[in-house]
């Protein structure tokens, strides 16, 4: 009698601890939302990771660009061309070859001295962004570009607010490559392309592109997507706002149908027009408010 009780005793237990289907469904249910909840939040903390060690890398950048000024009298790395047709950057010497494919050695661009690593000239979150088609592709990549008025043999005592000065930022390219062919690429300039006037690319949370300003100090802005109508070999409105290439404002910028004439706006040409208040930050001499 005792060994059938217990033997019911172990048979209800038995019963008592196996899952219902209702429980196994309510279960898998409450993993399904805690998986909706957290999938999001990890998402986001690995973009916000990409975005800080952005910041860290053009830090270091917009560092070693004030310190090569420091040692050659306030003057900003400029381009140089040397006889044997290899050019001098910023970043890197661009070496010909019989076959026009250029070489890129990194080892030699104007502040590596000052910074003596590759790596933090590349973005993360510009992964997905092939490098310049006329690079080898076995290059390393490049994701920051330099403004305009950086070739211009600028010197940093010319720039009336460093503070609001861009001195290089997240850039890429939208470049032609044939009749109705483009694609999205990694740049050295914020100049070239088919998005002209200037751009940057808001490949960060936000629609924010980061910026290593003319005083050292680097922030991530949210950038403004408009079709510089007076362009005729600009990209439409849609198609910067899907690349995600934008402009930095200080003003609310006019409206498209003005005719912009952003080179009028350089320091060679530099004027005093409405149109050169929306390249504020562009610009090292500092147009009035509007």
């Amino acid at each position: 009698m005792q060994r059938h009780i217990l033997a019911q005793s172990n048979v209800n237990t038995r019963k008592l601890s196996a899952f219902t289907l209702i429980e196994l469904l309510v279960v898998i249910a409450i993993i399904a939302v805690l998986a909706s909840i957290l999938f999001p939040v990890f998402a986001q903390a690995k973009e916000a990771a990409k975005k800080a060690a952005c910041i860290s890398n053009l830090k270091q950048c917009s560092i070693a660009f004030i310190m090569y000024a420091e040692d050659y009298d306030g003057t900003l790395p400029q381009r140089i061309d040397y006889p044997d047709l290899t050019i001098g950057l910023w970043y890197a010497h661009i070496i010909p070859t019989p076959s026009f494919v250029y070489e890129v050695d990194f080892s030699k661009g104007q502040i590596q001295p000052y910074m003596k690593n590759f790596a933090i000239l590349d973005c993360n979150a510009a992964n997905s962004l092939p490098a310049v088609y006329w690079y080898n592709p076995a290059t390393p990549p490049l994701a920051y570009g330099v403004p305009m008025t950086m070739e211009y043999n600028l010197n940093l005592s010319e720039v009336e607010g460093a503070a609001e000065t861009i001195l290089l930022a997240d850039a890429a390219t939208y470049t032609y490559l044939g009749p109705g062919v483009y694609s999205l690429q990694r740049s050295a300039s914020l100049s070239v392309g088919y998005t002209m006037p200037e751009s940057l690319h808001g490949r960060h949370p936000g629609d924010a592109a980061v910026i290593g300003w003319a005083d050292g100090h680097v922030k991530a802005q949210k950038l403004s997507f408009i079709s510089f109508e007076a362009y005729p070999w600009a990209a439409s409105a849609e198609t910067i706002r899907q690349q995600k290439l934008g402009y930095a404002f200080k003003y609310p910028p006019v409206t498209t149908a003005q005719n912009y004439n952003y080179l009028m706006c350089t320091p060679i040409h530099y004027i005093n027009t409405d149109s050169c208040n929306d390249f504020y930050y562009y610009l090292p001499q500092k147009p009035a408010a509007p």
